[in-house]
């Protein structure tokens, strides 16, 4: 059992780190556009993001859970997968701000973990769950 609990906790670790440096290269992309090429704020963000989520897939689809080869399939449940947290992260965030009356600060703080979260395990999952063992003849 413990083996299986290293080997999750360093694919949660690579995850986190994956979305570290996504989250830099995105920023820096949309700022680059808005800034540095006159873009309006909001294509530069979607081009951002578009930019973001496929630099993600391809970065945890290789490192954080080691597949082999790049799927159309496979990007497709990433991106679900994304909105999915996405909507976590919104529905964590709202409670904080309405239910509980948290300052806006605090509450988008609570949201990143729900976002982090919901994404690794839908992913681990659904998205890139681990091949079936064998089954003995």
């Amino acid at each position: 059992m413990w083996p299986q609990v290293g080997a999750e906790l360093r694919r949660l670790v690579r995850f986190g780190l994956v979305g570290v440096a996504n989250t830099v290269l995105t920023l820096g992309l949309v700022l680059a556009l808005q800034a540095g090429q006159g873009w309006p704020p909001l294509w530069a963000n979607a081009v951002g993001y578009a930019v973001g989520i496929a630099n993600s897939y391809a970065l945890n689809s290789r490192w954080t859970f080691g597949q082999r080869q790049l799927q159309a399939g496979q990007f497709l449940g990433f991106v679900t997968v994304n909105a999915l947290a996405y909507l976590a992260n919104l529905a964590t965030v709202a409670t904080a701000l309405h239910l509980l009356a948290w300052p806006a600060l605090w509450a988008q703080l609570a949201g990143a973990p729900a976002y982090t979260l919901s994404a690794y395990l839908l992913s681990r999952r659904w998205v890139f769950r681990p091949p079936p063992p064998p089954t003995s003849p």
